[in-house]
């Protein structure tokens, strides 16, 4: 039978569930762009590319993984948001749709017309 502490809520500081839940997609987020960064690594380095893409790919699930983990065990404490956070995530949300969405475009179209850098030639 679990114990009066087993099933009550985790104890931490009022503060502690925004800020975990800030921070808690980070693993999920930078496994993709990792996995995104890699991608043309095949392409420049063949199979040795190839291998140390499919190296990447393999830790990004286990990080993907680790981070739905993480959002679970930051979802058991209370959000509590203070207007300071409600502005710094509509800052970061706006600031975030529109330059990764560019850069990741703007790669690709530099790509597709030769113009890669010295990645890709």
């Amino acid at each position: 039978m679990a114990s009066p502490e087993q099933t009550s809520a985790p104890q931490a500081p009022e503060w502690f569930g925004s800020a975990a839940r800030g921070i808690a997609f980070f693993p999920v987020m930078m496994s993709a762009y990792a996995v995104f960064y890699a991608a043309w690594w095949p392409f420049a380095w063949g199979y040795i590319g190839a291998g140390a893409f499919a190296l990447v790919v393999v830790l990004a699930v286990a990080f993907v993984a680790r981070g739905v983990a993480q959002i679970r065990h930051a979802s058991s404490f209370p959000n509590n948001p203070n207007a300071e956070d409600q502005r710094l995530g509509k800052a970061m949300g706006l600031l975030n749709s529109v330059t990764h969405p560019t850069w990741m475009l703007g790669s690709i179209v530099l790509l597709v017309f030769g113009q890669a850098g010295g990645c890709c030639r």
